[in-house]
């Protein structure tokens, strides 16, 4: 009875020592996704027009406005619950550059290869949709103004190849390079009926929730999926800057392992372990 009062006592003791003290994480999901779970992530891009000259790049900036639970239809998190005036304020902005333009002209179907996009997370909310951008981005320099890549990493991306299949009778574009296309349905400015959608993929690459969203469950094995809709950014940011807005939802796969599920891993092999000494040293007696 003695032996088996203590297993119980030590058991209870690790578990408390486990539930008294959990990991803290700079972001955390307002209703927690479980392993498996389909996620759309939206979010707000602001870029230029392009030129529409082969080997110029697509850059910008971004706002994610909430994070959805497809397979629970749950607002797994939400940008306006997380404000500067909430008890818990939180922001997920970044920065997208190095798409390189592979097709020609400014309307019709429209290839990038290469690209990447960073995702930061910024405890204090600083980024706006109006206004907030007072110089012209870069590629190399997308966030001129550094509130929407500051913070700390979140998801570090790279554009993906495997979307696209090479259409033969497009001799001057090989189309399965192509990580992001876009299809400008008319319009030649943002504020002169630009309209139009595309399709991209990213894999992920890092990050502090790089194992979150690294499941591989997209088009071609892609760890995201992005679809685009664009028109003219009106009053967004700084349309003398970023006069294009693209609404995109993301789809990916929620990966990062359960906590619970750890919990009680650990809580079994603990109980498992002390079980076994018992016994044997019952034998030895």
């Amino acid at each position: 009875m003695k032996i088996k009062f203590a297993i119980a006592a030590t058991v209870f003791c690790a578990l408390g020592a486990m539930v008294a003290a959990p990991a803290r994480a700079a972001f955390t999901f307002d209703i927690q996704p479980s392993y498996g779970d389909e996620l759309t992530i939206h979010m707000r891009n602001y870029e230029p027009l392009i030129s529409g000259v082969p080997g110029t790049n697509l850059y910008g900036v971004l706002i994610i406005d909430q994070i959805i639970n497809a397979t629970t239809s749950q607002t797994a998190w939400a940008a306006s619950d997380h404000t500067t005036a909430s008890s818990n304020p939180g922001e997920l902005t970044g920065v997208f550059n190095n798409y390189t333009l592979i097709s020609s002209g400014t309307t019709g179907d429209i290839y990038f290869t290469g690209g990447n996009v960073n995702i930061f997370y910024d405890s204090t909310p600083d980024a706006v949709t109006t206004g907030n951008l007072v110089a012209a981005g870069t590629n190399l320099n997308p966030d001129p103004t550094g509130k929407f890549g500051n913070g700390t990493s979140f998801l570090t991306t790279v554009g993906q190849v495997g979307g696209f299949v090479d259409n033969p009778l497009t001799l001057l574009v090989n189309e399965s390079l192509a990580t992001l296309f876009t299809h400008v349905n008319s319009g030649t400015t943002a504020s002169f009926g630009f309209r139009g959608t595309g399709t991209g993929l990213l894999s992920v690459t890092g990050g502090s929730n790089a194992s979150t969203f690294n499941g591989n469950s997209q088009t071609a094995g892609a760890d995201l999926e992005i679809n685009t809709t664009l028109r003219g950014a009106g009053s967004g940011l700084n349309p003398a800057f970023y006069p294009v807005l693209s609404s995109d939802p993301i789809a990916t796969l929620f990966t990062a392992p359960e906590a619970t599920s750890i919990a009680a891993w650990s809580f079994l092999s603990l109980a498992g372990a002390l079980v076994m000494r018992a016994r044997n040293k019952r034998v030895q007696s």
